[in-house]
């Protein structure tokens, strides 16, 4: 695989997103055989990307988790949110996630002068993921909701082995990274509906990058969603805004000081395997 593609995370922790000039391998025979390298090679440098990022995000949730269960004024702070949560319902999902997983490091990102384009098309970007992030908002707030119903709100052994199951072997894979990388592809190829269904029509390049996000993502959101179900469900989102917004800005700054701003995830392997091409080029 060769070509930028920053990472991209879910809807339980997200990351930065797919990088703007990611180009689609031409699927040519023999590819079947070269897939499982290419799956490999590039769950290995996204794992290494989200590696400091995810640990930090880790430990700010270990430590937000303890400081609830331990110091009355931090309980007193998370209760205040969620006071707030209960009087907004669904809206208080919409408008936290899109500020937290799209605004805010939507804003970091063009600070630090790895947006590209010009002004309208960095607050076009801006907009966009903020929208993207606030429709991510209504998901979390009725899963959270489901997992509440299905498996109750306990903090016990099996109750949170059960929600951490479904939400990332479940909602992550099948719904999560197909909807994020769709939208963000489409922000990558200038919003153009034609240059999204050229990308589409190449399932197993599709596939191979979801998967290595997958793979990235479980590295930190499998504790990462672990620590949220130690929470009671009122609360759950209120540390998915806070960890979002840290890992998405960590993972940012990560990604411009090693790659220049603008290069994402290049990955090795015969050239012969792995020509490329553009959506819309000869």
């Amino acid at each position: 695989w060769k070509g930028r593609h920053r990472i991209c995370g879910t809807v339980v922790g997200m990351a930065e997103c797919a990088g703007a000039d990611a180009v689609v391998v031409e699927e040519k025979p023999g590819v079947a055989t070269s897939a499982s390298y290419r799956v490999t090679t590039l769950v290995k440098k996204t794992a290494l990307q989200n590696l400091g990022p995810g640990c930090i995000t880790v430990f700010i949730g270990g430590v937000l988790v303890t400081l609830y269960n331990t110091v009355g004024a931090v309980e007193d702070a998370f209760e205040a949110v969620s006071d707030v949560s209960d009087d907004m319902g669904v809206w208080y999902g919409v408008t936290s996630m899109a500020l937290c997983g799209g605004t805010i490091p939507a804003l970091a990102l063009w600070a630090r002068g790895i947006l590209k384009g010009t002004l309208r098309r960095k607050v076009t970007d801006v907009i966009y993921l903020t929208t993207l992030w606030g429709s991510i908002g209504v998901l979390v707030h009725y899963f959270y909701g489901l997992q509440e119903e299905v498996f109750g709100s306990g903090t016990d052994f099996l109750t949170i082995v059960q929600k951490v199951i479904v939400d990332q072997f479940i909602l992550n894979p099948f719904i999560a990274q197909p909807y994020f990388f769709c939208w963000l592809r489409f922000r990558d190829v200038n919003y153009d509906w034609a240059a999204l269904c050229e990308t589409l029509r190449h399932p197993m390049n599709c596939a191979i990058v979801i998967a290595a996000q997958l793979v990235a993502v479980w590295c930190t959101w499998i504790p990462g969603t672990t620590l949220i179900y130690l929470m009671p469900t009122e609360l759950q989102i209120v540390l998915l805004n806070i960890l979002s917004v840290f890992f998405s800005i960590l993972l940012s700054m990560l990604s411009a000081n090693s790659n220049g701003g603008a290069e994402g995830v290049e990955a090795e392997g015969e050239q012969e395997d792995l020509e490329t091409k553009k959506p819309g080029t000869a």
